[in-house]
């Protein structure tokens, strides 16, 4: 049984289910939701990666039941140009528990969408979750990576396996004062990818992630600022990187 460990999140008291009455007892210990508006800086990085920035609006959300929990977002990348050049990102993952031994059964699917260019990535293996405590949480996976691609601006198509990746999420949650404050990390690494997609992204391996600093100004609107790093991902030879300033607003209790 998991209690909510993180309180970086909306919880509700944890009730026992015992496994043979699961299915009538499909309980909520948690859940958070968030309205989101990023200024993506790639030029506030520490490399030329000699892109413009991009401001985007999104909404993303998280819950926990007794059997597992899931998170998703939603963005539209872009809004300060015109729509034929915007991005729509949907990113939807799960861990389903594994009895009471930390394992989980994961799956994730995240799909960038646009006039030219069109990917969708498939997650599915192992995670693991029972790296926690009162204000903190680690939790990694490791899982097969397919992937079904159609961008002109590599000129890259191509729909099937794509080797495997290890990621992970973390949070810290802590006080200065009166004061809430959160760290945290996300965290992709692709390695042994199919030939084409390897030399569209310039390597066989491949990284994906931020590190976040936020303050929870209010109980409803929180400030973060990331940054944000890539390593022969998103179409970019060796490092690329940007910082990402955000504004927040919670929905719940």
């Amino acid at each position: 049984m998991r209690s909510c460990s993180s309180s970086l999140l909306l919880c509700h008291p944890a009730i026992s289910c015992s496994p043979s009455n699961i299915k009538n007892c499909s309980i909520e210990l948690y859940g958070w939701a968030k309205l989101k508006y990023d200024y993506q800086a790639l030029d506030h990085g520490t490399e030329n990666v000699n892109r413009p920035n991009q401001q985007l609006l999104g909404i993303e959300g998280g819950s926990a039941f007794d059997w597992g929990e899931f998170y998703g977002f939603y963005d539209l990348e872009g809004i300060d140009r015109n729509s034929a050049n915007r991005n729509q990102v949907v990113n939807l993952e799960a861990h389903y528990y594994l009895a009471d031994t930390g394992l989980s059964l994961f799956g994730k699917v995240y799909s960038i969408n646009s006039t030219h260019n069109n990917e969708t990535n498939q997650f599915l293996g192992l995670g693991y979750t029972g790296l926690q405590g009162n204000n903190w949480w680690f939790k990694p996976w490791l899982a097969s990576h397919y992937v079904n691609v159609n961008n002109e601006f590599d000129n890259l198509k191509y729909s099937g396996f794509n080797g495997l990746a290890l990621g992970w999420t973390a949070a810290y949650r802590f006080n200065v004062g009166s004061q809430n404050f959160f760290l945290g990390n996300w965290n992709e690494i692709e390695f042994e990818r199919n030939g084409k997609y390897a030399r569209a992204n310039h390597g066989k391996t491949g990284v994906n992630g931020a590190v976040s600093l936020g303050w929870n100004a209010t109980d409803k609107i929180s400030l973060e600022l990331a940054y944000r790093y890539f390593h022969n991902k998103l179409g970019y030879n060796n490092l690329g990187d940007a910082i990402v300033y955000r504004v927040a607003y919670s929905f719940g209790s």
